[in-house]
């Protein structure tokens, strides 16, 4: 299994690993997180699993916890999944942090780039499956379907005028400091702008049905 190879690396030689392997699941809708809960339970190499059902319980397990995998919800709260999963995110000391929806299509796949996550699945997914995308995700792997058709036209209907560049850019691939420089934004500046983008996805989501695919 890929996940039990990815953890082998980071066995010290000492013969312990550096982190003990835990996951995060932030959902306030139990019936999807206990689904998820139970499938990564199957997984011998998963031992800690914790679960938070507001911001601030989600928060604050990381705080404690520090898992190595977060996987958030699309459609927490009252739309806040986005801006949770980019708060997350923007912790350095979280290696990874999956989006999950009901069903993924481009332009759920393109917020989830926007709000910098590693990766987004449908969260059906078995326990083969959820083990797998943990063990890519933890390899660098970035776990995004191709965007296509393109969701820019879509994402930047919810945004304002002034930041359609910077999603194009994030869509794109851009890192940060490049994005800053070629809009002539501080990093905070920016960090900013982005935060204010992923909240105007946030509620453009939260307010229509998931679209299937």
């Amino acid at each position: 299994m890929l996940l039990k190879k990815v953890l082998m690396k980071s066995v010290t030689h000492n013969g312990h690993r550096d982190h003990e392997m835990n996951v995060l699941i932030a959902d306030d809708r139990r019936f999807q997180s206990y689904r998820i809960w139970a499938s990564l339970s199957a997984l011998t190499d998963v031992p800690a699993i914790s679960t938070g059902e507001s911001v601030e319980e989600v928060l604050r397990l990381a705080m404690h916890h520090v898992p190595r995998v977060s996987m958030v919800s699309a459609t927490f709260g009252s739309g806040e999944g986005f801006s949770l999963a980019h708060r997350l995110k923007d912790r350095t000391d979280l290696p990874s942090v999956l989006i999950y929806f009901d069903a993924v299509n481009p332009g759920l796949a393109g917020a989830a780039v926007v709000a910098g996550a590693d990766g987004v699945f449908a969260w059906e997914a078995d326990a083969d499956r959820l083990g797998e995308l943990i063990g890519r995700a933890l390899s660098g792997e970035k776990l995004f379907p191709p965007l296509v058709p393109d969701p820019f036209e879509e994402l930047a209907s919810h945004v304002a005028e002034g930041d359609r560049r910077i999603v194009a850019m994030l869509l794109d691939g851009a890192h940060p400091d490049a994005i800053a420089s070629l809009c002539d934004l501080s990093v905070r500046e920016l960090a900013l702008r982005r935060q204010a983008i992923v909240r105007r996805l946030d509620t453009a989501y939260a307010r229509a049905p998931i679209p299937q695919p």
